[in-house]
Order: C-alpha cells, then structure tokens, then sequence
C-alpha cells in the first residue's frame, strides 16, 4: 500500500505538533529541488545556475496596483492553462509558513513572496526541477534551476517553459520596449541568467573586493545568498546579469570561476583543515546556533570537502542540503530553532571531528 501525506494532510495535523517535530515532518517528506538532489559542473565554485523569465498578461493590471479580485483571475487563468501549458507541473495556492520556509530555503521561491491565499500561488516543475510564482512582482515569474554551471542547458530549459507558456497565454508586449514588466529595469527581455557561488577562497585571500568591483564594471549584479536586498553568508552571493542573457555574463562567471579556484590554491590545506577543525569545534558544542554561524561553519566544510581530505567524505550536494534545511527564519525571543540548527549541525558534524587534534 502506497501512502500519500499531501501538504493540506500536513497542515491539518501541524497544531498537534510542537514546531520542531512539525519542522523534521516537513523536512523529511518533501523532495528537495533537483539542484540539490544532483551534482553538476564546477559545483565546488558554482552551486547552481538559474534561468529566470518575468511575464505579465495582456490586459491585466500588474500585481503592485491590482485588487484581489484581478489577482484571483490572474491565478484562475493560469490555474486553467497549466496543465496543457507545463504537464506535470503542480500548482499550491495557499501554503503554510513552514512550508513558505522550506521552498525559500530551496531557492524554488523568493524570500518575499508568500503565497498564504488565493490571490497568489506556487507552481513547481516535476522533479522540482523549476518553480513559477504567480503574482510575485510580476503576474509570473518562471524559473529553472539546474545544479553547478549549466548556463545553455537551463536558458533552453526556461525558454522552452515561456514558449510553451506563450502559446495559450497573451503576454503584455509593446515596440520597442519589448515585454512589459513590473519594474521598468526589467522591460526588454524580461529575462535573467544568474548562478549561486561560493568564493570562500577570495573571501579568505582578501581578494574579492577587487574581483567584485571588476565584475561590477562589466554589468554584472553582486548580491547576497538571497538575491535582491539580502547580504552575503559564509561566502556565498548571487551575481546575476543586469538584464537578459549574454555572452559577457557567462565570460565573467567563468572569470569568476578561475580566479576563485587560483585563490583557494594560494592556501596550504593544512591551514584549511585547521579552519574547518576549529568552526566544527565552536559547531558542535554550541547549545543554539544563528542560520549565519552555520552557513559559515559549513562553507568551511564545503571547502574541506572540495579539496578530498580523508576526514570530509561528504558530497558537495549534500552539504548544500544541509544548508537548506537551516529554516532562516526566527521569531524574535523564540530560540527554538537555534536549538534545533545545533542539534542539526552537531549531528552532520561531529563525524568530522578529528579527535587528535
């Protein structure tokens, strides 16, 4: 017998729960993002590359301004089409916060969007291979996102899901702006190529402030773990094109690529490993942990872990699931779940405690 646990079985039974068991319930059912299920190429620099396309419908007011009435028929619309559209893709139009949480976590949905009623809703691709947010900043925002550097693999992805889209949907277009957009910055193509990096080598050499202002002055967009308005942790940002898909983004990723892997070799990895020895010490005796303690102790353990030292035996994608299941959200005074991030963290990491150190 096969059972089923849907997310509204779940969050019938979530007021029986104490948060932390409902928080492992939820972890544990759900299936990951497929960037997080699967290696890729040059993962030890590049976490995963998204393909991200804003439309919006004809005739219809953007979300900013519309009541909840166009919002509904907005979601109606593309409720009605998705099937033909996008088969196989799911659609949630009210979620619970935990659930929000895990799907920001999983960089399926931005950390401002919160599909709680129907105004809103979440579409995911099978395999969670992609996500669509409806009425975000835009009537739709559709996105692949494929493990390690796969800048044509997942612009062919995305374009393949808008073409599919446009053939049923009337997108809003006018010469010679090109799609229109929520935020002028976006009208054109309304599209964007971005990829999810780790420089803790340049971070530790000092050199990334040089790197950044380079990439800068070619158009390309630094931000932080989260995208726009969030900062970078443990070495990890965003950088992303300004706008569309060029050839100089991908030139500057792949700069970024080479410089990171030349300041990493600068370091004995001896001193690395006594780096990572000593975040996993402060890790693992810590009663309660900040999600930015942890993501910093585990990108030391993700350098470790790139450069085969015996002791860190642990995929690259596993490590990035750990950071996923960090739930980065806190309520003020609630230390329930920097408790549950130590318990967590102790657990993943005191395997990789050399004792004779």
């Amino acid at each position: 017998m096969i059972l089923l646990v849907t997310a509204s079985t779940l969050r019938q039974v979530s007021g029986l729960l104490d948060s932390t068991t409902w928080m492992e319930m939820v972890a544990r059912a759900r299936p990951n993002a497929a960037w997080l299920q699967e290696s890729g190429p040059d993962r030890d620099v590049i976490l995963s590359t998204r393909y991200r396309a804003a439309r919006n419908l004809k005739g219809f007011t953007f979300p900013c301004s519309a009541d909840r009435t166009a919002k509904m028929e907005v979601v109606a619309k593309v409720a009605t089409v998705l099937p033909t559209a996008l088969p196989g893709w799911s659609i949630e139009d009210s979620c619970a916060p935990i659930e929000i949480d895990l799907l920001v976590a999983d960089r399926l949905i931005s950390h401002e969007f919160h599909p709680s009623d129907s105004t809103q809703a979440i579409c995911l691709a099978p395999k969670r291979i992609g996500s669509m947010m409806v009425n975000e900043e835009d009537h739709i925002r559709l996105q692949v996102l494929l493990p390690g550097w796969q800048p044509d693999e997942s612009r062919v992805q995305g374009q393949k899901g808008e073409r599919s889209l446009a053939r049923v949907l009337d997108f809003a277009y006018a010469e010679p702006w090109g799609f229109l957009t929520a935020s002028p910055f976006n009208t054109g193509q309304g599209v964007r190529l971005s990829a999810m990096v780790h420089l803790i080598g340049l971070a530790r050499t000092k050199r990334w402030e040089g790197v950044s202002k380079a990439l800068v002055s070619q158009g390309v967009v630094v931000r932080g773990l989260f995208g726009e308005n969030t900062r970078g942790v443990g070495a990890l940002f965003q950088v992303s094109t300004q706008r569309g898909v060029s050839a100089d983004f991908v030139g500057a990723c792949e700069y970024l690529l080479r410089e990171e892997r030349e300041a990493r070799s600068t370091v004995d990895p001896e001193v690395v490993h006594k780096l990572t020895q000593e975040v996993i010490r402060f890790a693992v005796t810590s009663r309660s942990l900040s999600y930015t303690d942890c993501v910093r102790v585990l990108g030391y353990v993700r350098w470790a872990a790139g450069l085969s030292i015996p002791i860190y035996q642990v995929e690259l994608a596993q490590i990035d699931r750990w950071i996923s299941a960090l739930d980065f959200r806190s309520k003020p005074g609630d230390d329930s779940r920097g408790i549950r991030r130590a318990s967590l963290m102790r657990t993943n990491l005191e395997p990789m405690l050399d004792r004779r150190s």
